[in-house]
C-alpha cells in the first residue's frame, strides 16, 4: 500500500516538473533572442524568472519519494525520460546562449578598448587661431 501512495504522490511531481522545465524552456529561447537584440534589462529579468523555475525544481526534487519506484510503473518512467530529454534540450541551448553572450561581451571589450585607446592618443584642443597667431599641436 505505502508503493502504491508513492507511485500516485509522483506523477503529479513529474507533471510539475516537467511544467516548470518547459517555462525554463521557453525563457531560454526568449534569452537566445534578447541576447541578439542586446538588451540586457529584459536578459536580467529572464534570468530572474529562470531562477525561479529552478528554484521550485528543486522543491520539487527534495519532495520526490523513493526513486526506485520509478521502475515499478511505465507511465511513471516516460514521464521521466520525458523531462530528462527535455533538460537535454534546455542544457543545449543554454549553452549556445552562453557562447553568444561571451562573444558579445569580447566584441564589447575590444569596442571599449579601441575607444579608450583612441582617447588617449587625440586629447588636444587645437586652439583658434587668429591672423599671425602660432598654432601648436599639444599631442604626445
Amino acid at each position: 500500500m505505502k508503493n502504491l501512495t508513492a507511485l500516485t504522490s509522483l506523477k503529479p511531481l513529474l507533471a510539475e516538473k516537467r511544467d516548470h522545465l518547459e517555462a525554463i524552456w521557453e525563457i531560454t529561447c526568449h534569452q537566445a533572442d534578447v541576447l541578439e537584440r542586446d538588451d540586457v534589462d529584459e536578459l536580467l529579468l529572464s534570468l530572474d524568472n529562470r531562477q525561479a523555475h529552478v528554484d521550485a525544481i528543486g522543491e520539487i526534487e527534495r519532495a520526490m519519494p523513493d526513486r526506485t519506484l520509478l521502475r515499478q510503473d511505465r507511465e511513471s518512467v516516460q514521464m521521466a525520460i520525458a523531462c530528462n530529454q527535455l533538460l537535454e534540450r534546455i542544457l543545449q541551448q543554454d549553452a549556445l546562449n552562453q557562447q553568444k553572450a561571451s562573444d558579445r561581451l569580447v566584441f564589447l571589450k575590444r569596442q571599449t578598448r579601441r575607444l579608450s585607446q583612441g582617447r588617449r592618443t587625440a586629447q588636444y584642443d587645437p586652439i583658434p587661431t587668429g591672423v599671425g597667431a602660432a598654432y601648436f599641436d599639444h599631442r604626445r
